[in-house]
């Protein structure tokens, strides 16, 4: 029998290439989700009928510079395009862009979809008038999977999530 080549596995018929992980590293895996966390590519600000609509596909929790208290982010990766923040200005990110969703009030039940990363579709509907100056945003949302409890999140600084990639720190509009 001949010694077969590199990467290559020897029958008695036949040689037959041998794959290595680099070889599937490098194909698309096609059926599988990438489970890392991206980058943010925008923020999302609530505007009169208008939305977003994807696939949740993490969370983490950073400390808001004015109140010292802990924040939700949900991160969203977009199935259209959509209205985002940033630099402080509004532009249009793509299909499969990556939106940043800090959770307020009305928006707590995101965090049902996290776990089992369920389709959303999020239309901000009107904001009213809570008193002392303040507002608060209205929202449908409607969801497409079987919600459950969120998993515990990243508790990253400002800092660490600018220096880890997820977010830039003048980027957080919070």
């Amino acid at each position: 029998m001949v010694a077969a080549a590199k990467n290559e596995k020897s029958t008695d018929n036949a040689v037959t290439k041998v794959r290595t992980f680099a070889d599937i590293s490098s194909d698309k895996l096609e059926g599988y989700e990438q489970d890392d966390q991206p980058s943010i590519d925008g923020w999302y600000k609530p505007v009169a009928s208008d939305g977003f609509y994807g696939r949740i596909i993490g969370h983490f929790q950073v400390k808001d510079k004015k109140s010292g208290n802990m924040r939700d982010v949900v991160i969203v990766r977009l199935g259209v395009a959509c209205n985002a923040i940033v630099d402080k200005k509004t532009v249009l990110l793509n299909e499969g862009q990556v939106l940043g969703v800090s959770i307020r009030h009305k928006l707590l039940p995101l965090m049902e979809h996290i776990t089992n990363k369920n389709v959303v579709h999020v239309t901000a509907t009107e904001q009213k008038s809570i008193g002392s100056g303040q507002t608060m945003w209205e929202f449908k949302i409607k969801s497409k999977g079987v919600k459950a409890p969120p998993p515990a999140p990243r508790q990253l600084t400002h800092e660490q999530a600018a220096a880890g990639g997820v977010v830039g720190d003048d980027d957080i509009p919070f």
